[in-house]
């Protein structure tokens, strides 16, 4: 199905779980089918579908999402903590990165609070400033971090 729906790519077994994920576009992954008309038989004829990026982007960004899930689900509590302060910070309307929430955030993994920070992001609560700035955390070797501000309601 996967080879079919993205027109003649070759299958490797890394992408292989992509096909295997039910309910989703069989055009291009990136979400459920919803409205739309799809046929899976001798090919694949989809309508509705306006995603058509590379099949790189797809499987990326849909291992990022399912990634994002699945630690979430697996910390839910650190996910309500990590909304707790974001949602202090987004209040405030003064500018914000990961490194101004890790001090309040003692013990809760990276992958959590970057989920959440994409969480409020899609839901339209915060948005990115343009700025990058060094990170602190001498663990991650100053690259840089997106600065974000809160979104007036």
């Amino acid at each position: 199905m996967l080879c079919r729906a993205l027109r003649g790519c070759v299958m490797t077994a890394d992408l292989q779980w992509l096909a295997d994920l039910p309910g989703r576009c069989p055009a291009c992954f990136l979400h459920e089918v919803q409205g739309h008309r799809a046929r899976l038989d001798d090919g694949v004829t989809v309508t509705g579908c306006t995603n058509s990026g590379p099949v790189g982007v797809a499987a990326g960004t849909v291992a990022r999402d399912l990634g994002i899930a699945a630690t979430v689900e697996a910390h839910p509590d650190d996910a309500a903590r990590v909304d707790e302060v974001l949602n202090r910070f987004i209040r405030s309307g003064k500018p914000f990165t990961a490194n101004d929430t890790r001090p309040l955030l003692t013990g809760v993994k990276g992958s959590v609070i970057g989920g959440r920070f994409n969480a409020a992001a899609r839901r339209g609560l915060m948005r990115r400033t343009g700025k990058r700035v060094p990170s602190t955390d001498p663990g991650t070797h100053a690259h840089r971090l997106d600065e974000w501000q809160g979104v007036a309601a």
